[in-house]
């Protein structure tokens, strides 16, 4: 972990995990992996099927999606973020 890293590191820790989980895991990484998901469902129905999907289905499978995936992803995020933060405590 270089300087820079463990000075945004110390920033981001000051303001909680459970704030890091909501800014990095799901407004960063769960909001993509949710868009990702929602074009592969949709191409799914507009290819495959005859059926047609209300909007506020897909809207509301978004946002599970991202909150899901979001907050799995931010929570592994800060546990390896932590790991290599006191990782590096025990090599200065």
């Amino acid at each position: 972990m270089t300087q820079k890293d463990r000075n945004w590191w110390e920033q981001m820790r000051a303001k909680g995990r459970v704030s890091f989980i909501i800014r990095e895991g799901i407004l960063r990484y769960g909001t993509q992996v949710a868009f990702a998901l929602l074009v592969m469902q949709v191409t799914f129905f507009i290819f495959f099927t005859r059926e047609s999907v209300p909007l506020i289905k897909l809207a509301l499978g978004w946002l599970v999606d991202a909150i899901i995936f979001g907050s799995l992803i931010g929570f592994v995020l800060w546990k390896q973020h932590e790991k290599d933060y006191h990782k590096d405590d025990h090599v200065a």
